[in-house]
């Protein structure tokens, strides 16, 4: 069917969180006619992501084509080095060339638009508007740097997030519905702005509204999740359904517009499910296991940074509610300006809330308890490190292993760890050593690793009331958590019709993407071409080309700060309000 000629294009449209366990079922019953069409039309296939699979790195791992052994980028936050303390990522902490980069450098044109760190933006050859990563609408997070302008003069005020988490702790759920409604409105306008006026051979888009959506209204759809309500149900029930299909609608509209020239990739960097109401408290369990003690609660560092002057509960509970009130009833830009009042405070306390409540010199191992992941307190590596790099460090992580794999859940006696990892065991390259040591798969995902602090019970593992179950959504917001696989589907003049493909991984897309654009792919990428989604004789006619040039940037993120204090307690409002911290 030909071969690659230069008029070729790609155009991705990525759908952060989209899940096939809602797209198919809604396809089948004829409510997302975009959606089949690319089904139909095209290949498609559950996607792959990694493990854990948190957004920045599973797209990182998009962006390389790599693993995060390799990109270095393992969740929203990183530890500094030598250091308990926590720094947020962005596209400086990302390690390999992109695939925005790569192909700048072969003189193609780019255009990208929302995608999870890519904050600084790069100097593409094209146009680059950073995601969610991004301080906010006036920081420096659009290349050129004065296209923020000329979408706001053409478009309409671009909106980097929705930042739905003031409305729904206000009981605001329609306000909610329509603040991401008007997200993904603007987003598609500039989409369709900027394809139609600069020249491109690759664009591509992140919505992010079917993410924050279902992190959110999931229980009002779900007859199983725990927090079911079936009053709220007929009020919010729909409420998943109508975002993807607004996200259908625009499908619809640019598989209508695009040449025969352009492929089209819809992805997401994993998929969604309910939380359930099991609960483990790692770091109670680790202190069960006599690896971990906690401090004096009357004499943390948390209680002398605000004086020791009022006692704890009262200073917690006041705090909370404060922050409650003014939550509901500001407007986010005042919010923006209130959390950078204070930032040097605020960013301290953030680092302390990880690990101040930890004794360090006497524990051997902890967890950062809202990821689902245990450090090794290793000497040489952390502050007041106590177990031996080598052989104790070996049977530490086996010790852990062998325990986590044989906990049970109270009431059925099923195992609730389908796997502990040693971190090479799934990561691989030269920043294994930046990773957590173990990573934690939860079995059927039945379970949720939560806060230590969150419960006054010294149990590890609980089936939490509903009562309780609703406190911990307030404060914690999500009621959906990630799942590991994410959505691939493809058309195009080279690729197969109505095909359903197997063993995708979100490190496939650059490769196949720079291979659809005529390009070398780098043998150091962890990604292959998927070969199969194409139709024979075009990939016989095209054979994946490699080469050993990219060794990548090695850019050291310890240098300097990209984000000032203000930046900080922005994102870190936006990342709590995502329920990521």
């Amino acid at each position: 069917m030909g071969k690659i000629n230069r008029k070729d294009k790609v155009m991705v449209i990525g759908l952060d969180g989209a899940t096939l366990d809602l797209i198919k079922p809604w396809v089948n019953e004829g409510k997302l006619p975009g959606f089949k069409r690319m089904m139909e039309e095209g290949v498609h296939g559950r996607l792959q992501s990694v493990i854990r699979p948190g957004s920045p790195q599973a797209w990182s791992s998009f962006i390389t084509g790599k693993n995060p052994g390799k990109h270095r980028v393992f969740y929203f936050i990183e530890r500094r080095p030598n250091s308990y303390d926590i720094k947020f990522v962005n596209a400086k902490s990302r390690r390999g060339d992109s695939l925005w980069k790569l192909l700048s450098n072969a003189g193609k044109k780019v255009g990208v638009i929302n995608v999870p760190i890519t904050y600084p933006p790069e100097k593409v050859n094209g146009f680059m508007i950073s995601g969610v990563d991004s301080p906010g609408v006036e920081s420096k997070f659009t290349y050129p740097e004065n296209l923020i302008q000329e979408i706001n003069n053409n478009v309409g005020n671009y909106i980097i997030e929705a930042g739905v988490w003031g409305f729904i702790t206000g009981g605001r759920y329609k306000e909610a519905l329509e603040k991401l409604s008007q997200t993904i409105e603007i987003r598609y306008k500039t989409h369709k702005y900027l394809s139609q006026k600069y020249q491109w051979d690759l664009l591509m888009t992140v919505f992010t509204a079917a993410d924050r959506v279902q992190h959110n209204f999931w229980k009002f759809m779900d007859v199983n999740h725990p927090l079911y309500d079936e009053m709220e149900n007929k009020e919010y029930g729909s409420a998943i359904y109508e975002v993807y299909k607004n996200l259908d609608d625009i499908l619809m509209e640019i598989i209508d517009e695009i040449d025969d020239d352009t492929t089209l990739i819809i992805v997401s960097d994993h998929g969604m499910g309910g939380i359930t109401n099991r609960s483990i408290y790692l770091n109670k369990w680790l202190e069960a296991e006599g690896l971990l003690f906690f401090k004096d609660r009357n004499n943390t560092d948390f209680l002398r940074l605000v004086k020791g002057k009022i006692k704890e509960k009262i200073y917690v509970d006041t705090l909370k509610f404060v922050r409650r009130q003014l939550w509901k009833r500001l407007h986010r830009k005042t919010k923006e300006k209130l959390v950078r009042l204070m930032p040097g405070l605020r960013n301290k306390m953030s680092s302390l809330f990880f690990f101040s409540r930890i004794n360090m010199a006497n524990t051997m191992a902890y967890a950062e308890e809202n990821r689902s992941i245990i450090w090794i307190n290793l000497e040489g590596r952390d502050p007041k490190g106590c177990v031996k790099p080598g052989e104790q460090y070996e049977q530490l992580r086996d010790r852990i292993i062998k325990g986590l794999e044989s906990l049970r859940d109270p009431e059925t006696g099923e195992k609730i760890v389908e796997k502990g990892y040693r971190r090479e065991e799934i990561y691989w390259g030269e920043y294994v050593k930046d990773s957590p040591d173990i990573v934690i798969m939860w079995k059927d995902d039945k379970y949720v690793s939560r806060p230590s602090y969150t419960s006054k019970s010294n149990e590890y593992l609980r089936i939490i009331g509903l009562e309780e179950l609703r406190k911990l959504e307030f404060n914690l917001q999500a009621n959906a958590q990630h799942r590991r696989d994410g959505i691939f589907l493809m058309k195009g003049r080279a690729v197969k019709k109505g095909v359903e493909l197997k063993n995708l991984s979100i490190m496939d897309l650059t490769p196949t993407i720079l291979y659809l654009l005529g390009q070398f792919v780098p043998n150091d990428m962890d990604g292959r071409v998927i070969g199969e989604a194409f139709n024979e004789d075009f990939f016989s006619n095209n054979p994946v080309k490699f080469t050993n040039v990219s060794t990548g940037e090695k850019t050291d993120s310890s240098e300097g700060e990209i984000y000032s204090d203000e930046d900080n307690t922005v994102i870190e409002e936006r990342l709590k309000g995502l329920g990521y911290l």
